[in-house]
């Protein structure tokens, strides 16, 4: 694995995230990155076709064009057309609770000589929140005393279901969970049916001030999706510059052949709170 692609991550991909990530491919590889996902939410959902770049030559991600990309639940097919470089942007719609989701893709010219591709997802009943504290908190860990604010949310999780879970923090309609190591994922078996008081998400450097508006979204996604998340924040940590760490592993995917990336369905529901103090 001499060579490495280049990836900015979502909505959200995945997340919404902004930070570059290391791909490990084949040294002579030139290979299609997936990023998207849809969600129960009224909007347009994007998908983001972009191509892997060397790691000797780290220019911003090469956007795929002229893709014909669509989106099938079984009973209908939604188009969806290119609104910028490389994205792409269907009809509002909101995404059904139940329905699993195919994302089909044909590019204008092969990558890794492959021209189709495929993933699908389906879409978990969501988890219920009830209501959220946010604390600015000061705690004692080893001597040293850590300012954070805290949230912490009471609802309801979904068991019915093997899922997972994934957090995106909005500090005063900005996204704060803004990058890979931000972004919170976890599986089911942290919660029983009714969650109380459970912390979810620490808002640090800097953390916010009292009065600000904090807003939580919760996505029920997948175990597959936190999987991938979880090998895509091992794959993008700092490693051992004399060669003592372990060799780099392909971060798994859910789209067919060649292709890098993920694709992912999610239902969703949100909580705001405003931050209260307890700091001196």
């Amino acid at each position: 694995m001499k060579n490495k692609s280049i990836l900015f991550l979502l909505i959200f991909l995945i997340f919404g995230c902004e930070e570059v990530i290391d791909w490990p491919v084949d040294s002579d590889e030139v290979r299609l990155i997936v990023e998207g996902r849809i969600t129960n939410e009224m909007k347009a959902h994007e998908i983001t076709l972009t191509q892997t770049a060397d790691y000797f030559n780290p220019a911003d991600p090469v956007p795929v064009e002229n893709a014909i990309v669509t989106i099938s639940d079984g009973n209908e097919t939604f188009s969806l057309e290119q609104s910028a470089p490389g994205v792409y942007r269907s009809e509002p719609f909101a995404g059904q609770v139940g329905r699993t989701y195919s994302l089909s893709i044909a590019l204008a010219s092969p990558l890794a000589g492959e021209s189709e591709f495929t993933a699908s997802s389906t879409m978990m009943a969501p988890a219920t929140l009830d209501s959220m504290s946010a604390r600015n908190i000061e705690e004692e860990d080893f001597g040293e005393l850590f300012e954070y604010t805290s949230l912490a949310v009471w609802g309801v999780g979904n068991l019915e279901d093997e899922n997972g879970y994934l957090i995106e923090v909005y500090l005063n309609d900005e996204l704060e969970s803004d990058s890979i190591d931000e972004a919170v994922t976890f599986d089911d078996e942290f919660f029983s049916e009714e969650f109380v008081a459970f912390e979810l998400y620490a808002i640090e450097e800097p953390m916010a001030e009292e009065n600000d508006s904090v807003t939580l979204i919760m996505h029920t996604v997948e175990k597959e999706f936190v999987e991938f998340h979880d090998q895509l924040l091992t794959e993008s940590e700092p490693r051992d510059p004399f060669g003592l760490s372990s060799p780099p592993a392909n971060v798994s995917t859910n789209i067919s052949g060649t292709a890098l990336g993920y694709f992912y369905a999610s239902s969703v529901d949100t909580v705001t709170a405003i931050v209260v103090s307890e700091l001196e």
